[in-house]
C-alpha cells in the first residue's frame, strides 16, 4: 500500500534500494490499480492461509503517512467479508489521518 501510493518518481529510488528496478510494467501496472482503488486485497499471497485488506493512513499534507491492515485467516477473510469490512477499516483509516492533521 504504502508503496503503491508513492508517485511513480518515488518509488523508483525505493525500489532502486532494494535491488528492484522499477521496469516492469505489469508491476507497476498493478500499483496503478491499487492506488486508484484506494485500498488492496492479498489472498494467500505472503503467507499461506493468511488473507489481508489494506488502506492507506493521509497525513496533513495529503500524502501517505502509513497503511492500516486487517488479516485474518483466509477461510474467514473471504471477499465477501472484505467487502463487508472494508468501509470501517476505510473509517478507522481516516480516524488515524486526522489525528495526523489530515
Amino acid at each position: 500500500m504504502l508503496l503503491a501510493c508513492l508517485p511513480r518518481a518515488e518509488a523508483g529510488p525505493v525500489l532502486a534500494r532494494a535491488g528492484e528496478p522499477l521496469t516492469d510494467e505489469s508491476f507497476l501496472d498493478r500499483l496503478a490499480a491499487i492506488r486508484d482503488r484506494g485500498q488492496d486485497r492479498a489472498f494467500n499471497e505472503t503467507i499461506k492461509g493468511v488473507s489481508a485488506l489494506a488502506v492507506p493512513v493521509y497525513d496533513a499534507s495529503s500524502r501517505v503517512a502509513a497503511a492500516l491492515s486487517v488479516s485474518g485467516p483466509s477461510g474467514r477473510m473471504s471477499e465477501e467479508e472484505m467487502d463487508r469490512i472494508e468501509g470501517d477499516v476505510l473509517r478507522a483509516a481516516q480516524l488515524i489521518g486526522r489525528s495526523l492533521g489530515a
